[in-house]
């Protein structure tokens, strides 16, 4: 992640994704086909516990440039998502990327699936 914003309306995440992995990675949210579960999770607190009780985040709806269905081996995405709206509730965000699932039958090393929650918080005001 190279840049946050939280706006009144809206907000954007600047940010690079890198498969340093020998197996294309699909980036999908499971039952909302084309969508992906890159955005921000609001939080209660700034603890790591946090991330376990807030369940999913709010999701990105514009991708520039588009994200790529599969992230092949060793490329990477590097863009801006964002979504208008407040979030009303957060006095903590940390960045959530991913759905990530292996693609095709490919095994190794790799999680059968994943996502990725930033270490940094961010306190809002």
């Amino acid at each position: 992640m190279r840049k946050l914003v939280i706006r009144p309306n809206g907000w954007s995440v600047s940010a690079s994704v890198r498969n340093d992995s020998s197996v294309g990675l699909l980036i999908q949210r499971p039952h909302h086909p084309g969508e992906a579960e890159f955005g921000v999770l609001p939080l209660d607190s700034a603890d790591i516990e946090a991330v376990e009780r807030a369940g999913s985040g709010v999701f990105a709806t514009r991708f520039e440039p588009p994200l790529p269905r599969v992230l092949r081996a060793h490329a990477t995405w590097s863009g801006t998502f964002s979504r208008p709206g407040r979030l009303s509730r957060a006095r903590y965000v940390r960045v959530e990327l991913g759905r990530f699932a292996r693609y095709g039958s490919a095994r190794g090393p790799v999680p059968r699936r994943f996502r990725y929650i930033t270490d940094h918080v961010l306190r809002l005001r």
